[in-house]
């Protein structure tokens, strides 16, 4: 039954016309009262058009709405107008339609409308059926077992053993990882594919750190943060790794609230699709991922943590109350309004991926909703546009340092706890070795070695001993003799001057200049020069008239790619064959050093094989000409080429001069045309026909007699050009118009839409595009 159009239909005529204008629906004027009422039902009466405009509702109406959706008789005037405010009477109403109260505001959207009085049937305001059944469902309200009986005072302190705020936040897989993966990188620079996903070496080393996450949760969560870390700028790249870059101190300084909220953010703004959606097989047409990301935090974050947390069975309450999780909204002007872009089994899997993916690495799911998400305040660095948040300092917490061995093998263990503030671990990282981690605390080791490894990389261990004091509540006894000073050994990289007669030397050290470049003399005709003096050296002792002679620099050795042996077998087959049946004038082919490279590289019993091959192929057939240069030889066409050999291409001016001469007398000619495409130049036989110029170009439109067909040859790719001997001409002999048998092969007839233009015709004798055409 169609009860909203029969409401409507008795509805009077300027409540449907102020409905009309406050629903934005287009009314012709003078239209007749079918009219307004179709246009009226096409607008309000559809389920699509009822869940969008309850979603853009306030929580004051949609709490009205559902308040009036379960009385089925309706409300009279008086109660109406005590529950949902007053209503004016139409003529106020279309005076000034801004609405006054929730009843006017329900009516004007037409969803309260008034049925007129009957017999035994007083008036009153209703509620159609259908809006009824296609308004979304709530979610069930708490249950009154989890509503606490005391509120608890604002000064309350947390009971024993309550996780503080700082700690839980840095319990969010994203926050704690983001830490990890930064520590590893600053120790060790993490090595990429060319598609921007670690390697299998990175994520051995990555698995450890990452505990307790079992290794394919762990490469799922690397793969999918490390794109949004290098959105952040918190990560530089180094050839083929990535290394910290200065912004992960300033990031690894705030509190774990706000880099929780600025991964959020980052994954948020992505353009590019996450990796854990390439595994499902829905429609990806047209989809906006920012705004599918919304919508799946939208359904983490309304989703009450009483209600059952699996995905598969909360999609359905959530699908009820907040509509479809892909519609026209996600998919862009790729979906229907009136069906969704995925059917809703696989809809399910969708918010079952993102579940258990980045929703759970984010801390959206209902595990980690017992933390009050503050706004953190926005990070220049960042390009951040979220409000301020109240200044909280990070809080340094304390870490602990143990001793774990005595004398020699002296080695401590420090153990760091997920809390506030971690960028420290980027000072510790150079001077430790991961040990392990468990639960929310990770493990590093401090010996003699990794210290002394530290310094060799050109850090300070002074700063970590600062650190250690600050950040540990108690150290060891030993820890300060680690950090005593030892005599370090410099590896050093200098130039020595060597003179064949001592005198020579002890003449030249003489002058100022030169002495100033010496760093100190070993022996009688031995110096050590400064490592940024040598330049300086040699004109010193230039003006005197010494030569020194310097050992050329060694030139960088070009390296191979990663090839396997078959692979670099086949090219290596490929460059010998090449460099031996190459036709003349072919680019010149790999040189003979990379060859040599090439074998070395090989096993022995490789090489014997490829070899071997090498010598079948060389007595194989020669190079085979083009079928395009054999057809120049063919028969028909004898006497019509003579070759041209010339030193440098003809220019411009010159081959537009010949081409005239030859589109003047009608004669062919032979072009040697080097292709956008062609490794090699070949010889074309054409009968030039016009000449273009677009831009800086020119073109010569012709027909080709080897392709029968006509073509587009551009100018300033002409190597060389010749007459023919013969003059072709386009008109037929007189006699009969047979087609003679000639002993070739069968013509293949040509399509219409070979090349560029479609052959002329053969105008009759003395036709007058016969004059036009000689004339141009």
């Amino acid at each position: 039954m169609q009860t909203w159009a029969l409401l409507l239909a008795q509805t009077p005529p300027t409540l449907q016309r102020l409905i009309a204008a406050a629903q934005r629906i287009s009314l012709p004027r003078g239209c007749s009262a079918a009219e307004r009422l179709a246009r009226l039902r096409a607008a309000l009466c559809r389920r699509a058009a009822v869940q969008r405009l309850y979603f853009l509702l306030t929580p004051e109406e949609q709490a009205a709405v559902q308040a009036l959706r379960v009385l089925r008789g309706g409300l009279d005037a008086p109660t109406l107008a005590l529950r949902l405010g007053p209503l004016r009477a139409l003529s106020a109403l279309a005076a000034d339609r801004e609405p006054r109260s929730l009843s006017e505001r329900l009516l004007l959207l037409g969803w309260l409308l008034p049925r007129p009085a009957l017999r035994q049937r007083p008036p009153r305001y209703l509620v159609p059926a259908e809006l009824r059944r296609w308004l979304p469902t709530p979610l069930p309200p708490t249950p009154a077992t989890l509503l606490p009986l005391v509120a608890a005072p604002p000064d309350a302190r947390p009971a024993a053993g309550a996780q503080s705020l700082a700690s839980l936040e840095a319990q969010v897989p994203a926050v704690w990882a983001t830490t990890a993966l930064l520590v590893a990188a600053a120790l060790h620079p993490l090595p990429l594919q060319s598609a921007g996903h670690p390697t299998t070496a990175a994520l051995r080393l990555l698995a450890p750190r990452l505990a307790p996450l079992a290794p394919p949760q762990a490469e799922a969560l690397v793969v999918w943060l490390l794109p949004l870390l290098g959105d952040l700028g918190l990560f530089m790249a180094t050839g083929t790794a990535v290394l910290p870059s200065p912004a992960a101190g300033r990031f690894l300084a705030q509190t774990p609230a706000q880099r929780r909220h600025l991964l959020t953010n980052a994954w948020l703004r992505a353009p590019r699709p996450d990796p854990w959606f390439a595994a499902l097989r829905v429609n990806r047409r047209g989809l906006d991922w920012p705004a599918l990301r919304r919508r799946l935090l939208a359904w983490a974050t309304a989703l009450p943590p009483y209600l059952p947390q699996d995905p598969r069975q909360s999609y359905a309450l959530l699908a009820a109350a907040l509509g479809p999780l892909a519609d026209a909204d996600t998919h862009g002007f790729c979906a229907s309004p009136r069906r969704a872009p995925w059917l809703p089994h696989r809809a399910v899997d969708v918010w079952a991926a993102a579940w258990h993916g980045p929703l759970h690495w984010l801390g959206a799911t209902t595990q980690a909703q017992s933390v009050a998400t503050p706004q953190p305040h926005a990070l220049a660095e960042h390009g951040d546009a979220a409000s301020p948040m109240p200044a909280s300092q990070p809080s340094a917490s304390a870490w602990r340092c143990l001793a774990a061995g005595e004398g020699a093998d002296a080695a401590f263990v420090i153990a760091v706890d997920d809390d506030v503030d971690d960028a420290d671990q980027l000072t510790l990282a150079p001077f430790v070795a991961f040990l392990a981690r468990e639960g929310a605390t990770t493990c590093y080791q401090l010996t003699a070695e990794t210290l002394a490894l530290g310094r060799s990389r050109g850090h300070d261990a002074a700063p970590l001993l600062v650190l250690l004091r600050q950040r540990c509540a108690a150290l060891p006894a030993t820890l300060a003799q680690l950090f005593a000073p030892t005599g370090d050994l410099q590896l050093l990289t200098a130039t020595l001057l060597l003179s064949g007669r001592p005198a020579d030397l002890r003449l030249a050290l003489r002058r100022r200049a030169v002495r100033q470049t010496i760093q100190a003399q070993l022996a009688p005709g031995v110096a050590l020069v400064k490592p940024a003096a040598v330049t300086a050296l040699c004109h010193a002792l230039a003006r005197d008239g010494r030569a020194v002679v310097a050992p050329p620099p060694p030139a960088p050795e070009p390296t191979l790619l990663a090839l396997r042996p078959d692979e670099v077998a086949t090219l290596l087959v490929a460059a010998h064959f090449y460099q031996t049946h190459a036709p003349r004038g072919a680019p010149l082919g790999p040189p003979s050093d990379l060859i040599a490279r090439l074998r070395a590289s090989l096993p022995p019993d490789l090489l014997a094989r490829s070899d071997a091959a090498l010598a079948a192929l060389g007595s194989a057939a020669p190079w085979q000409p083009n079928s395009d240069d054999a057809a120049v030889d063919a028969p028909g066409h004898e006497g019509m080429v003579e070759q041209a050999q010339t030193d440098a291409p003809p220019t411009i001016a010159s081959l537009l001069s010949q081409l005239q001469t030859a589109i003047r007398r009608r004669q062919a000619v032979v072009l040697c045309y080097q292709g956008a495409q062609a490794a090699i130049a070949r010889q074309r036989v054409v009968r030039p026909l016009r000449i273009e110029r677009h831009a800086r170009w020119w073109y010569l439109h012709a027909y080709c007699l080897s392709a029968q067909a006509e073509r587009c040859f551009r100018l300033d790719r002409v190597q060389s050009i010749s007459m023919t001997a013969t003059t072709v001409s386009s008109r037929r002999p007189p006699g009969p118009r047979t087609r003679p048998v000639t002993p070739t092969r069968p013509h293949k007839p040509r399509r219409a839409t070979q090349g560029f233009f479609t052959t002329p015709p053969d105008p009759a004798p003395g036709h007058p595009l016969v004059r036009v055409w000689l004339a141009e």
